[in-house]
């Protein structure tokens, strides 16, 4: 009791990754997990996942992901999308790991471990147009050559999108249509990748071109579009709730919290909270923002702090003890919320830190 809470809602989870089986067919779906299941706790969303029928694998960003992933006893695929330390054997061997080669440095990381690794499923990432990690289109043909003289089995190509959220898709097509060239000249050599995909959350909502044989949903398995606009097939898997720890009736010209930005009302009820800034509540909400109780709004008095948050409470009849929603419900969604603040929805949910208990349910 008195400590923040992520509510996690499992069957709407469920649901979303089964509305977006309906977008794209037969294609496998690989969810990405990574952040901590965006902040709703990797462990139990990878159980719980990994017992769907609509789930065919995972993506990770990081080793240490994926080593938590496995320790669930997981032996679904997990494509790790980050940098791969190849020193790190345990990973490398593990049949159910499928590391991403980035680089000409991680091909010779990997030649020179040849005695050592008995797993020799890959992918290539190839950067279409992000600007980040993978090879370089004008590196194509040289890729290929080291690939087959390596003796790789390349069970995947990828690549990522930089403006799938976007209303214009050009940008998208572009990419789209790079990676299809890439897939192209591979299987002119006899390469057929088992798994091809460039699809994220936006281009699975917005852009059927992206879809290949595969798909890596994000954000949008946890209810949230990430252009920001409402989309009624998603639910909110969390809603984010804070208790009510003490209540304050403040006599005109009261400071409430740090640097004097608000100052109460006569007879105004103040209401403090706990969670704050190392609980994942943004500072954006400064003397800026909401709580619903029942079906009233709380205004935030004041700065947020490390610990807590003040609310005004005068005309709602929540008691000490009771929560408060920060966001998941009616006007507190996160695309409502983003667009508001102009934040990208993706940081409300990765911010939560491990002080705030999480509690499942279907």
């Amino acid at each position: 009791m008195f400590s923040p809470i992520a509510e996690v809602n499992l069957q709407n989870l469920s649901h979303n990754c089964n509305y977006i089986r309906t977008l794209v067919g037969n294609r496998k779906i690989f969810p990405v997990i990574k952040a901590n299941a965006y902040g709703h706790g990797l462990e139990s969303i990878a159980q719980f996942l990994n017992k769907s029928k609509v789930i065919d694998g995972f993506c990770v960003a990081t080793p240490l992901e994926a080593e938590i992933v496995l320790s669930q006893n997981i032996y679904k695929p997990i494509f790790i999308l980050g940098k791969f330390d190849f020193n790190n054997l345990a990973l490398l061997n593990n049949e159910n790991v499928i590391p991403t080669i980035h680089s000409f440095d991680d091909l010779l990381a990997i030649k020179s471990l040849e005695k050592s690794i008995s797993n020799r499923d890959y992918q290539l990432k190839f950067d279409t147009g992000m600007g980040r990690m993978g090879f370089e289109l004008e590196d194509l043909s040289k890729v290929i050559d080291e690939v087959i003289n390596a003796n790789l089995n390349l069970v995947g190509l990828w690549s990522h999108l930089s403006s799938a959220d976007e209303n214009n898709q050009e940008y998208t097509n572009q990419q789209i249509k790079q990676f299809e060239n890439i897939l192209s000249q591979l299987q002119k050599k006899n390469i057929f990748p088992q798994f091809n995909h460039i699809a994220n959350s936006s281009a699975i909502l917005l852009n059927k071109k992206s879809y290949f044989n595969t798909v890596r949903p994000g954000i949008a398995i946890f209810g949230v579009s990430p252009n920001c606009e409402i989309n009624s097939n998603l639910k909110p898997v969390m809603k984010y709730k804070l208790p009510l720890i003490k209540i304050k009736t403040c006599k005109s010209e009261k400071n409430i919290g740090y640097n004097q930005i608000y100052k109460s009302r006569e007879n105004e009820l103040i209401g403090i909270f706990q969670g704050g800034y190392a609980d994942g509540v943004s500072t954006i909400f400064n003397n800026n923002g909401n709580l619903r109780f029942d079906n009233s709004l709380l205004p935030i008095r004041g700065k947020i702090s490390m610990d807590m948050l003040a609310a005004e409470i005068t005309t709602s009849s929540i008691k000490i003890g009771d929560y408060a929603t920060l966001w998941g419900e009616n006007d507190l969604v996160i695309e409502y919320l983003a667009k508001k603040y102009n934040k990208n929805p993706y940081e409300f949910l990765v911010n939560l830190s491990d002080r705030v208990e999480r509690k499942y349910f279907e």
